[in-house]
């Protein structure tokens, strides 16, 4: 084991699947890079069940009231018809910095040394599929279920997806 993928959400598994990779790292002397694709399905309720979870900044938080005051706003002028408003990009990209900078940092306590991080936006297999290609990894660690479930279960998880049509091996961790 020379070089470990670990795609995180922040969801219970894919911490699960951070602390078992970063073990490896530590044990084997292997770069680990933690990699996050933006939440870009993500619903505010996701996001404040995130930010309660962290105890994330407050300005994130009101950034999130400012997009669900967009969606009521746009539900009352469209007659009660719900019209999704996505969460910005920033805002999601500031909260896949701190899920990544917690993933660095449990793996420099377990005592993983060359450790890195990336931040995507897309498909969430599609872009693990590529950084395993990018960074010719051996081994892919990442959560069973992340925070789609329900998704997952309807159109096939990201997990599943990712261990049938990688070019190395793939943990997958409950």
């Amino acid at each position: 084991i020379k070089t470990i993928l670990v795609p995180t959400d922040g969801s219970d598994h894919a911490n699960k699947a951070v602390i078992l990779a970063s073990d490896l790292a530590a044990k084997y002397d292997a770069r680990i890079t933690f990699m996050h694709v933006l939440l870009g399905d993500a619903t505010t309720a996701d996001i404040r069940a995130i930010m309660r979870e962290r105890d994330l900044p407050d300005d994130l938080g009101r950034q999130i009231d400012e997009v669900e005051e967009m969606q009521v706003s746009s539900s009352i002028a469209t007659e009660d018809v719900y019209v999704p408003i996505p969460v910005p990009r920033d805002l999601l990209e500031a909260i896949g910095n701190i899920i990544l900078d917690e993933a660095v940092d449990v793996a420099e306590r377990h005592g993983a040394e060359n450790v890195k991080r990336i931040l995507r936006h897309g498909e969430a297999a599609k872009c693990i599929l590529a950084a395993s290609d990018e960074l010719a990894v051996n081994i892919i660690v990442m959560g069973s279920r992340g925070m789609s479930d329900l998704k997952g279960l309807l159109v096939g998880s990201v997990s599943h997806k990712v261990s049938h049509l990688a070019n190395c091996t793939c943990v997958s961790v409950k």
